[in-house]
């Protein structure tokens, strides 16, 4: 895909290879950094898992007054997404800290916080996490 051969940087050229020494350059670096992501997602998951260990998914969020419900698995449109411990760029990174494109998570819902590129908009992770809904291709 366009997107692809602009993170990798195309696939008839890689590492200075080219022709089929390069192309099977690009597609190992390819399926490491799928196994990669794959790989922080699962300990996102574990994390979350962790930090409330019995708890309901409403439970552990339910300390997050105001925010809209809209329960939904959202996916990440940008390149490398950071999770924060609050809607705006001013909190620390939370759980996993970084989601990268074409991770999904679960929302929950979503809250108005600090504006990034016109959007003020931040999704309520399942574990009371805060991702920037300009980062994510599904909207509320």
């Amino acid at each position: 895909s366009v997107a692809i051969k602009a993170l990798y940087g195309g696939i008839d050229s890689y590492q200075g290879l080219t022709g089929a020494a390069g192309q099977r350059a690009w597609w190992e670096n390819y399926r490491n950094t799928q196994s990669e992501m794959q790989q922080l997602a699962d300990a996102y998951n574990q994390q979350a898992a962790a930090a409330a260990p019995g708890a309901t998914e409403k439970e552990f969020a339910g300390g997050f007054k105001g925010y809209e419900v809209a329960e939904k698995y959202v996916k990440v449109s940008v390149t490398v997404l950071l999770v924060r411990a609050g809607p705006g760029t001013q909190y620390p990174l939370a759980g996993v800290e970084r989601l990268y494109l074409g991770n999904d998570f679960k929302a929950i819902g979503w809250v108005r916080g600090q504006s990034v590129d016109g959007e003020d908009r931040w999704w309520v992770s399942q574990f009371g996490n805060y991702v920037w809904v300009g980062g994510t291709t599904e909207k509320p």
